[in-house]
């Protein structure tokens, strides 16, 4: 996921920068850096009706990577140099086992209060400020894991993607660039903004993590409704700043399928693919829908690396919340895609009180099948459509990439040849090259 105020500034001046051969990547990743804090004090003057709403919960992503930067530049300095002294590979297995075995007692937590939250209201739980406590325990055990933790992961997924080719070569020395580099941590909430008669990303914006389901509750009303919008806050698994941001709410698998998602973004950001991320929404979901299907086979293989066997790869619902731990028998993506089609139907007749009704509708429906769905408009649509192979999209992107990676020589040489698309048009005419027989779904 992309922060989108900071990054298409960003993404303008790669565009400038595209025909000079001699201006260094180097030297454009610190400008990258220059027009984020630039982007701060931009945002300051000419704020939105969203940005004046979420002012005091806004999440200072500018701050945060200045606060981080060191980090980043201790993994490109690393990535140049021999391997030294690590971890025993004891004391680091040990420590990614319990980091992600607190991780799931807190998701165990963090899943009631959801639920609670989307059953009956933002303040339905009486038990929560004994439940918060439990939750601020388990994540200051898992602070004192983190370091080594993000150590032993990021070896890994550095290490598989120099095995997929994805590195450049100095003699002896094969570094990364970008290098990996992320923090597991709290992630920000994101606002998504959407008109209320189609379905579409108008705006998004970064939250603090702590913001409450009541707080919540009154943003979305007041940059949704009372602006004849649709809004909603909703989770994250990552964002591509650097060092990305990764949740530390996912499973060990989850975690290291977003690590990879976010250096891809890092990655594709110096070729034509990333720089054209905001030329359209089709290159909006061309880019995280490659980023979610090479992030997941080379998350598999880090996994792999790091002594775990990956379980089957689940069906294409990234986006759907985690089910209960025994479901009934409810097919979410099935359900969940036949509402995204009728909402379409409807906004499409111009039935805009009719779709939110059934929207609300369907979001019951899906609660009591154990699904914390807490807000299911055209904003929840807008953000989820984005990623292709979510049963919350309509999108034929999703076939559309698995139909070229099914052309690819592994997932490296899918990660080198989609790089340089520059629009969804120029991919679909080499899509139409491909022979007939293998056409897409």
């Amino acid at each position: 996921m992309r922060d989108l105020h900071a990054w298409r500034r960003t993404r303008e001046l790669f565009a400038a920068l595209r025909g000079h051969t001699h201006v260094r990547r180097w030297t454009a990743l610190g400008a990258l850096f220059v027009l984020l804090a630039l982007t701060l004090d931009a945002d300051t003057v000419r704020q939105t009706p969203t940005e004046e709403a979420i002012f005091r919960d806004r999440f200072g992503l500018v701050e945060w990577m200045g606060l981080n930067l060191l980090d980043g530049a201790q993994d490109a300095l690393f990535d140049l140099l021999p391997g030294g002294a690590a971890p025993f590979e004891s004391e680091r297995r040990a420590a990614v086992e319990r980091y992600f075995e607190l991780g799931d007692r807190a998701r165990r937590i963090e899943g009631s209060l959801r639920l609670a939250v989307a059953q009956e209201g933002a303040d339905a739980n009486p038990l929560a400020a004994d439940l918060q406590a439990e939750l601020d325990r388990l994540r200051r055990e898992r602070d004192s894991l983190a370091d080594l933790v993000e150590w032993t992961i990021g070896s890994a997924v550095s290490d598989v993607l120099r095995e997929e080719g994805l590195e450049r070569r100095f003699g002896p020395l094969r570094p990364l660039f970008p290098p990996v580099s992320f923090k597991i941590t709290r992630v920000p909430r994101l606002i998504v903004v959407s008109p209320r008669d189609r379905i579409a990303n108008v705006e998004s914006r970064l939250l603090e993590p702590d913001v409450t389901p009541l707080r919540m509750e009154q943003l979305e009303a007041a940059v949704g409704p009372e602006l004849d919008r649709s809004a909603v806050v909703t989770r994250i698994g990552g964002v591509a700043t650097y060092p990305a941001l990764v949740s530390d709410s996912q499973s060990l698998r989850s975690a290291v399928h977003t690590i990879a998602h976010e250096w891809l973004h890092h990655y594709w950001f110096f070729h034509p693919l990333g720089q054209a991320y905001y030329d359209s929404p089709e290159m909006a979901s061309l880019n995280e829908t490659a980023a979610d299907l090479a992030g997941q086979e080379l998350g598999d293989l880090a996994l792999v690396a790091l002594g775990e066997e990956p379980p089957p790869p689940p069906p294409p619902t990234a986006s759907a919340p985690e089910p209960p731990p025994e479901p009934p028998e409810f097919d979410f993506a099935r359900e969940m895609r036949e509402t995204r089609l009728r909402t379409d139907e409807l906004l499409e007749g111009g039935n805009v009180e009719e779709a939110e009704a059934y929207m609300e509708e369907r979001r019951h429906l899906f609660v009591e099948h154990g699904y914390a769905i807490r807000v299911l408009n055209q904003a929840y649509f807008a953000f989820h459509g984005t990623y292709a192979e979510s049963p919350a999209s309509s999108s034929p992107i999703g076939a559309q990439v698995r139909r070229f990676r099914a052309h690819t020589d592994g997932v490296g040489d899918f990660v080198l040849r989609i790089r340089e698309f520059s629009s969804y048009q120029q991919f679909l005419d080499y899509l139409e090259t491909l022979p007939p027989e293998d056409a897409a779904a």
